[in-house]
């Protein structure tokens, strides 16, 4: 935990022993499968932590690495209530499962995972990365590899010596996204011809195989390879790879734009290129072919036909509400109250969604307005209960007190993440 965290939570010491007892000393001793089920589905952290302290009870670390026996197995279905098929399926996917692999499956949030839009770990909610922790804690190897290579930045990749070992790697969600991964793959593609070879050596590899390489032939100034890998990685269903490729294509200039919402939309991306097209027109979007001037006007137009994409992507929400809110400050004062509310609403769209850094911004719209310290003490709250790791920041600008249950929660929830982490990036990476 940073020291400012640290600091924050300090005052609530006292509370959490005393909220023990309340918080998790009255659960059944038992893991349950249906309640670890009903509490992701819920977002309910307090259980999902619960359940993982009742197996860590259950299982030590070395049995964890034990395989999966048939008499094991008989206990999970029988002392665990894990369905039969559960763990068919588990076994499907992973050949000779440890016991902490099958465990760590349950908590993993392979939905979120499915054909993602996002670009490394540290994108995804504090909820979703807090399952992908414990996870990784129990000892689920894919979790294990996507927290360190998204945490550790001074790896040492010892075990990657050959493209074979490199494609491997590549295997790992978001892998591209760590600096010491980009250095190996220059060591071992160090010339075209080298590059050449890796693509057409992957090129019917897995999609996550693909757009990790299309990052790395970007960080090699290879714009026509990255261009290739990720056009066959939208071949294969990959949103991401289409995203990227899709960029690839209006870098030609801003009159590709049809062709760029052509090679989204048959994914459900069309909002999200809206989305792109209006921060274009925001800012200067700089191509081969020249500038394209700032057009707020046909930004506006662009974020007002990506909004509806703001369901499944709350940034759009977001930076909606930030267009609107520097719009505001160039307007007259009697445009700037409707325009602010305007911005608000959107901030609120993308907090309620999981974008936490959306409730800071509420707040200081709500300084912007003169609002009451109860106005901001209430988003601090919501903060809170939607895990905003910096909740403790917006509680304190208002002078509000952290005695409410929420807030002994988020330390808590907090503290068991780093303590996690901490954990998890002491191990190796394994392939």
């Amino acid at each position: 935990m940073t020291l400012s965290l640290k600091k924050n939570f300090k005052q609530v010491a006292f509370i959490l022993i005393v909220a023990q007892a309340a918080l998790l000393g009255v659960a059944d001793e038992f893991f349950s499968y249906h309640t670890l089920r009903d509490a992701i589905a819920n977002k309910n952290l307090l259980i999902v932590f619960e359940e993982a302290r009742h197996l860590s009870k259950k299982f030590s670390r070395q049995n964890l690495n034990e395989r999966l026996s048939k008499p094991i197995e008989r206990d999970f279905k029988t002392e665990l209530n894990i369905p039969h098929e559960i763990i068919q399926k588990i076994k499907t996917s992973i050949a000779n499962p440890t016991l902490g692999q099958v465990l760590g499956t349950l908590f993993f949030p392979s939905d979120s995972f499915f054909n993602t839009t996002k670009t490394n770990f540290n994108q995804f909610s504090f909820f979703e990365r807090s399952l992908i922790v414990i996870a990784a804690e129990l000892g689920h190897q894919g979790a294990r590899n996507i927290v360190i290579l998204g945490n550790e930045a001074d790896l040492i990749l010892r075990e990657i010596h050959t493209t074979e070992d490199l494609s491997r790697l590549l295997m790992i969600p978001f892998a591209a996204e760590n600096g010491a991964v980009l250095q190996k793959a220059k060591e071992l593609l160090s010339n075209g011809a080298a590059q050449n070879s890796f693509l057409a050596h992957i090129s019917a590899a897995p999609s996550e195989v693909l757009v990790n390489a299309g990052y790395i032939y970007k960080f090699l100034k290879r714009p026509d390879l990255a261009a290739q890998s990720f056009e066959l990685a939208k071949n294969q269903g990959s949103r991401r790879g289409a995203i990227e490729y899709g960029f690839a294509i209006l870098e030609q200039g801003l009159e590709k734009a049809d062709e760029f919402i052509a090679i989204l939309a048959p994914l459900g991306l069309e909002h999200y290129a809206y989305w792109k097209l209006a921060q274009c027109y925001r800012y200067d979007s700089s191509s081969p072919h020249g500038v394209v001037c700032r057009d707020f006007a046909k930004a506006n137009k662009y974020y007002v036909q990506a909004l509806p994409g703001g369901g499944e992507f709350p940034e759009i929400f977001y930076d909606a509400g930030d267009f609107v809110e520097y719009l505001a400050d160039f307007q007259d004062p009697e445009i700037t109250g409707p325009a602010l509310q305007r911005a608000l609403e959107h901030y609120r769209n993308a907090a309620v969604r999981g974008l936490g850094e959306a409730f800071r911004k509420q707040v200081d719209i709500l300084k912007k307005q003169h609002a009451s310290k109860e106005a901001i003490t209430y988003i601090a709250h919501q903060a809170a209960q939607q895990y905003y790791m910096h909740a403790p920041d917006l509680l304190k600008s208002a002078g509000g007190d952290q005695i409410a249950i929420e807030w002994v929660s988020l330390a808590q929830y907090i503290e068991k993440y780093y303590n996690g982490l901490k954990y998890v990036l002491s191990c190796s990476l394994s392939f």
